[in-house]
């Protein structure tokens, strides 16, 4: 296994390389189940763990879980990497954060097809049975008398897919806020040098309501209402300090 390609180890792990341990797993999955096999020397309890691991990475829940998480990674790695970077420009943050957003919907929408066929052509590569989506879901260790019924589709599909996509974009909203997202934009329009070249009149109304609502100042207040009333616009010469 060559640098580019090998699993990488816990301590290595940040956010970005999260994702490239998935994909190298995906890539390298043949491998590892065959490393896995020849592995001699160990304990019997050591020999069952290894096997039940082997149970569980030739099955169609493995191969789902490993590919949905490497395409929930892959939209939001570029985002992690910039959240990672200092002195990032915080304009950025936002655009990678609306794509992410962006790009969930369409994955939600628009990606199941893609994302089942991809599932099923890397399953008869590794000899992995795909189940039937019209078949009635059955949960591993239970008989169908004692399981709900419902189909493969609907459990893949509705029930892990689309709710492991919407908790990815109901994490994001949380810690992403509207009220966060203005408030950085309004932070990022404030030039250093002190002028107010890049400091928009709505995101001056928007600055000055966040600091309004913090210190509760009645002049604070005046400028707000005022602000919000008047066809006032920003002159980029003035200087913010003076």
């Amino acid at each position: 296994m060559n640098q580019e390609t090998e699993l990488k180890r816990a301590s290595d792990t940040r956010w970005n390389s999260h994702y490239q341990s998935i994909v190298n797993l995906i890539l390298l999955c043949s491998s590892v189940i065959v490393a896995l096999d020849s592995i001699e020397d160990i304990s019997s309890a050591e020999r069952r763990e290894v096997v039940l691991i082997l149970e569980k990475m030739r099955t169609f829940e493995f191969a789902f879980s490993i590919h949905l998480m490497r395409n929930i990674l892959g939209i939001t790695s570029e985002l992690s990497l910039t959240l990672q970077r200092k002195n990032q420009n915080i304009v950025n943050v936002m655009d990678f954060l609306k794509m992410s957003k962006q790009r969930f919907q369409e994955m939600r929408c628009d990606g199941w097809e893609s994302f089942l066929t991809e599932i099923s052509s890397f399953s008869a590569q590794h000899n992995i049975e795909v189940p039937k989506m019209d078949d009635i879901f059955i949960l591993t260790g239970r008989s169908r008398r004692n399981t709900q019924s419902f189909s493969n589709l609907h459990h893949y599909r509705y029930d892990l897919f689309n709710i492991v996509i919407n908790l990815q974009v109901q994490q994001l909203n949380m810690r992403f806020t509207e009220a966060n997202t203005e408030l950085l934009l309004c932070v990022a329009c404030l030039n250093l040098s002190g002028s107010l070249l890049h400091l928009i009149k709505s995101s001056c109304f928007v600055l000055l309501s966040f600091i309004q609502m913090i210190y509760h100042h009645p002049i604070l207040g005046f400028l707000v209402i005022n602000w919000r009333h008047s066809s006032m616009t920003c002159d980029p010469k003035m200087s913010f300090f003076n």
